[in-house]
């Protein structure tokens, strides 16, 4: 098998030129066989957190109960990052969907008060908030299918290979703003990496601070959506409130295109809405951590960062 060989945990890997991506093997017989082979998962039990280096990437083994998940990463600057995400504060804020605002007050049990202004000894707020409106989030399936999905269970890769694209949104004959398959098609003939990062706004920087409630924001035209599921993609990240039209009749038309709910649920993607993507990014290529909280629900606070590659 030719290609690059690194040992990781007493097994090997290998890099081997497929026709249309690289595949990468693990093969570590005392622990079983873990490999991604395009749309096909395996998955090997493991107890430990292992990683290593060789001249083309990072091997990295992610720990999860029972399981692990083998990611390849480009070696990437850990020191040269950008944030892109919206924080969620009691501020000036983003909102959308016409969610109530963040609210942060200091908890209150007899003579204790968690404000340092008001004399407490230290601070500790009560944090009411809607993570669907409120900042830069990160959702799965369980967003149109329920309590069975939850975002901890769902998302399992903490490190992906990430292309930023930007899009110029097609205005459409009843005004909606999209993004098309045309365009998409234009900008991205064939997937290169794992995730993928819609930036929408490119005349300015996205506003940190914006009520998106009731403008019908740009989205993500169904005929793209269906693009971007033909390519395999596996996270998409885009700098608008939602994938989908902000009214829709409850259709979320992008949203399960993209899960292939319910017939062939995709459990392993995300979608990632309200990122804030700099002019100071440029299209291409980058190492991409999401930072999620881990909350049992369909979706979580976020704080997507992007790295540089070497």
């Amino acid at each position: 098998m030719a290609g690059c060989c690194c040992t990781i945990g007493g097994g090997s890997l290998f890099r081997r030129q497929g026709v249309e991506q690289e595949w990468w093997f693990l093969l570590a017989p005392e622990f079983g066989t873990a490999l991604r082979l395009q749309n096909e998962e395996f998955f090997v039990s493991y107890n430990s957190v292992r990683k290593n280096v060789c001249s083309d990437g990072f091997a990295v083994a992610l720990n999860l109960p029972s399981f692990i998940w083998i990611v390849m990463i480009p070696p990437f600057n850990p020191n040269s990052w950008t944030d892109i995400s919206i924080p969620i504060t009691d501020g000036p804020a983003v909102r959308a969907f016409f969610l109530p605002p963040t609210v942060m007050t200091p908890f209150r049990a007899g003579s204790f008060v968690g404000s340092v202004e008001e004399g407490g000894a230290c601070r500790c707020d009560v944090v009411t908030f809607a993570p669907h409106g409120n900042g830069t989030h990160t959702e799965c399936v369980g967003h149109v299918a329920g309590r069975d999905y939850l975002l901890g269970d769902c998302l399992v890769d903490m490190l992906v290979l990430a292309e930023v694209v930007s899009i110029l949104p097609t205005i459409l004959p009843n005004a909606d703003a999209v993004v098309t398959r045309e365009a998409l098609q234009r900008q991205l003939p064939q997937r290169r990496a794992d995730a993928l990062i819609l930036r929408t706004q490119m005349a300015a920087d996205p506003p940190s601070s914006h009520d998106y409630s009731g403008t019908n924001p740009v989205f993500v035209h169904p005929d793209a959506m269906d693009y971007i599921h033909e390519l395999d993609v596996r996270h998409v990240l885009i700098d608008q409130p939602s994938v989908d039209r902000e009214e829709d009749g409850g259709a979320l038309r992008s949203h399960k295109i993209f899960w292939q709910w319910p017939h062939n649920v995709q459990k392993h993607r995300t979608i990632t809405e309200l990122v804030r993507v700099p002019r100071s990014i440029h299209d291409g290529l980058y190492v991409l951590a999401f930072n999620a909280a881990n909350f049992s629900a369909d979706a979580a606070p976020s704080r997507p960062v992007l790295f540089d590659l070497l």
